[in-house]
């Protein structure tokens, strides 16, 4: 791997050779991979455009991160600047590298868009592509870790588009609480493999050069821990609250996302600062490190936040007379759609 972790490098050092001018360019587009785009946008398509359609690219998209978290432990292989520290400097991140995660999310969400035909697939695969440009001209990740990205995004996406109407009539068929268990255990399992993986390299240890190279470019930034499950803990609680109300509220009422543009743009500025509230509130009175305490905070903030997204904010809305929802049968006589 060194090889063609030396190649890799030479491309970098030869993207940034064209100077500082593309960088806020290349900043933007990493911004659209980042989870900071995602929680603006995709509550955006569930509140206000396509209810069903926002729950199944939100379950895809936080299987996509935990996936992703799970697998950057199972390479645990460097960034580009933590072998050479002159192609660091444009950003700093100190998770590991392969796969890409702004990669592999990416083709995730824009495929499935590009699939379900709400953005072309000439737009979605350029969005994909300058994604992807943006880690290597950054220097935060080799060309393999954007290819791997891809393709494992890509592989994930055609099993969801395979698969997501079969395991949807299967939920369907099941009880409200069955339903919540499966979320659930989908959740637990994600952590538990993340642990596992953590288990087994309990005597690995970050390469000297490695180390170094790190903490030179980060200057003064605080390096956060590596070898911990943080990375897996936010999106697999986020999974259990996003699916989990999402059951809830199919059970209630649903939502129906259309309206006036008025109606929209009030659902949307309401949800989010509930959404920045959790996130941001919570995160600062939350206690944070590695312990079993702070990860459990961690992940029942996250799972409030999925279900603030999937369940509590549409209720809101429902209430507000912002929204009306999609079954008003249900909603009047509180009878549950599926038991």
């Amino acid at each position: 791997m060194e090889t063609v972790w030396q190649s890799g490098i030479r491309i970098i050092i030869f993207l940034q050779s064209v100077g500082h001018w593309p960088r806020p360019l290349m900043l933007f587009f990493s911004f659209l991979g980042t989870e900071y785009f995602y929680l603006l946008i995709m509550p955006a398509l569930l509140w206000c455009v396509d209810a069903r359609l926002g729950v199944r690219l939100g379950i895809l998209f936080l299987l996509s991160a935990s996936f992703n978290s799970i697998l950057k432990l199972v390479f645990h292989a460097p960034r580009p600047f933590w072998l050479e520290r002159k192609a660091g400097g444009f950003e700093f991140e100190s998770s590991f590298g392969i796969p890409s995660g702004h990669a592999q999310n990416s083709m995730a969400v824009w495929g499935f868009l590009a699939a379900k035909q709400r953005v072309g697939k000439v737009w979605a695969a350029v969005i994909i592509f300058l994604i992807g440009l943006s880690r290597l001209y950054l220097g935060v990740h080799f060309p393999t870790d954007v290819l791997a990205g891809w393709v494992i995004g890509g592989a994930l996406l055609w099993a969801f588009l395979r698969y997501e109407d079969a395991g949807a009539a299967w939920l369907k068929q099941r009880r409200l609480g069955q339903q919540i268990l499966v979320a659930l255990c989908a959740s637990l399992a994600l952590i538990a493999i993340d642990l596992m993986i953590l288990f087994l390299l309990r005597d690995w240890h970050l390469p000297n050069n490695w180390n170094q190279n790190m903490i030179a470019v980060a200057g003064n930034r605080t390096i956060p821990a590596i070898l911990v499950p943080e990375g897996v803990v936010r999106p697999a609680g986020a999974l259990l609250g996003f699916a989990a109300g999402a059951a809830w509220l199919s059970a209630q009422s649903g939502l129906n996302p259309q309206g006036t543009a008025t109606q929209r743009v009030q659902r949307y500025f309401l949800g989010i600062t509930g959404v920045v509230i959790i996130w941001f509130g919570l995160g600062h009175v939350f206690p944070k490190g590695d312990t079993f305490i702070s990860y459990t905070c961690l992940y029942l903030r996250y799972a409030l936040l999925g279900l603030w997204i999937s369940a509590l904010a549409p209720l809101l809305f429902m209430r507000l007379k912002l929204a009306q929802p999609a079954h008003p049968a249900l909603h009047n006589t509180k009878e549950p759609l599926a038991t």
